[in-house]
């Protein structure tokens, strides 16, 4: 594996769910073998509360008995997580198929599939995600807030470290590189995730809610990401400023 794979898959976050122990310890190790940090689930409830705690950047879903309803699963993590999603399933029904992608998947797989197709698939997912290696970004010093390329962090200015996802440092990085502008939804969109689309501004509204979740004092009263007609506007300081078009 050379040193290019590395790079892409590192700093990323991967929960797998998966009900045969042999199987989710495969993946594990072949992701875990790549840098990367993986949270295994065996159950509907387990995987939607690692999902809730740790954000993910890409979730597996791997369907082995009768017992566990991929489908469902799918349903549960996609309503509060804007992140990848790739169901490998061994059901190779087109009906079935449908449904897992009505209900949020992003890549269905219809099994089996190899150790070396696993890990390809997982990297082209993660080059959606980390276009821009996070490294290759120098430490961003704006008003209330440094950004932490290394650690994948935002340090506020009382000195609290608060851990980002990568979709989550993508769009802080994209606020403090132009603070005061308002950004457009679809302007969001396309650098954060690459498209842009009417379905997308619910996925871009999870994101903004976690966000302001981590660095607002009050959520519900934001004083940093205000939100405007059509886009958000980041303030790095709590005082009020003069606007800017982008």
């Amino acid at each position: 594996m050379n040193n290019n794979g590395r790079s892409a898959l590192q700093n990323c976050k991967v929960l797998i769910v998966c009900d045969d122990p042999d199987t989710g310890y495969i993946w594990s190790h072949l992701l875990r073998k790549e840098g990367l940090d993986v949270f295994l689930a065996s159950s509907q409830s387990f995987a939607k509360k690692q999902a809730d705690q740790e954000y993910p950047d890409l979730v597996i879903i791997d369907e082995y008995s009768p017992e566990m309803d991929g489908i469902e699963i799918i349903r549960t993590i996609r309503s509060d997580l804007d992140s990848p999603i790739i169901y490998i399933t061994p059901i190779n029904n087109e009906s079935h198929i449908l449904s897992a992608y009505e209900a949020g998947v992003d890549e269905c797989v219809v099994k089996p599939i190899s150790p070396a197709l696993f890990l390809v698939r997982v990297r082209a997912f993660q080059r959606r995600i980390q276009t821009i290696p996070i490294e290759s970004f120098n430490k961003l010093q704006v008003g209330d807030f440094r950004l932490d390329p290394i650690n994948r962090s935002v340090l506020t200015d009382y000195g609290q470290m608060i851990k980002l996802s990568n979709m989550e440092y993508r769009l802080m990085q994209l606020f403090m590189q132009h603070p005061n502008w308002l950004f457009r939804s679809e302007d969001i969109l396309l650098y954060v995730w690459g498209y842009s689309g009417d379905g997308s501004n619910k996925l871009l509204k999870h994101l903004i809610f976690r966000l302001r979740r981590k660095i607002e004092d009050d959520p519900r009263s934001p004083a940093y990401i205000i939100a405007q007609a059509g886009g958000y506007i980041f303030q790095p300081e709590r005082i009020t400023r003069t606007v800017q078009h982008k």
